[in-house]
């Protein structure tokens, strides 16, 4: 007899899914996929559409940053999409933007203050650049808790597999009706 996905429990849809590895590699490209999208969207609304004052180096199957303008880096920035850590770090930058922007330059020790000032937010916009580079690796980083969730969450709000079943409740083939029937093992 067969037993349609959609009127089991969400537990039982799970069990047999984490069972079945075509099933468990389809939803393991599916959530890479999302993640890998996620990145891209926080991305972008981190360090702005344009990426203006960084540069992107793809690395194979990553990438990293590149500082080239500091000041650009720090304007185009939302600060709403740091982590803590980046946040605390970013404060600090404004400060010293603040006190750098409002040199009179009228003075030898301003001139002086100010190269200082130059050197030292470069150096703390690399450090906030990395900062943000890390925050968004965090997406290629594979959890198998949180790919669990994820299962839990596509069963629960999504039709997903809805039309497989299983036959006589054995759990070691899964079938869906597609002009023929598949079969996964």
């Amino acid at each position: 007899m067969k037993r349609y996905f959609k009127d089991m429990k969400t537990e039982e849809k799970f069990e047999i899914i984490i069972k079945n590895e075509d099933l468990k590699r389809n939803l393991e490209e599916q959530y890479y996929e999302d993640q890998m999208e996620a990145q891209y969207q926080e991305g972008k609304l981190m360090l702005g559409d344009k990426y203006e004052g960084i540069d992107i180096k793809d690395h194979y199957s990553s990438f990293f940053l590149v500082l080239r303008d500091w000041n650009k880096f720090l304007n185009n920035l939302d600060k709403d999409y740091l982590c803590t850590e980046g946040l605390e770090l970013y404060d600090k930058i404004i400060e010293l933007k603040n006190e750098h922007d409002n040199i009179t330059l009228w003075e030898e020790e301003d001139e002086e203050r100010y190269n200082e000032l130059e050197e030292e937010l470069e150096n703390k916009c690399k450090e906030l650049l990395s900062i943000c580079e890390k925050q968004l690796h965090e997406y290629e980083k594979w959890d198998e808790g949180d790919f669990n969730e994820y299962i839990m969450f596509e069963l629960d709000n999504n039709d997903i597999y809805s039309d497989y079943y299983i036959i006589d409740n054995d759990t070691s083939k899964v079938y869906e009706d597609v002009n023929f029937t598949r079969t996964y093992q």
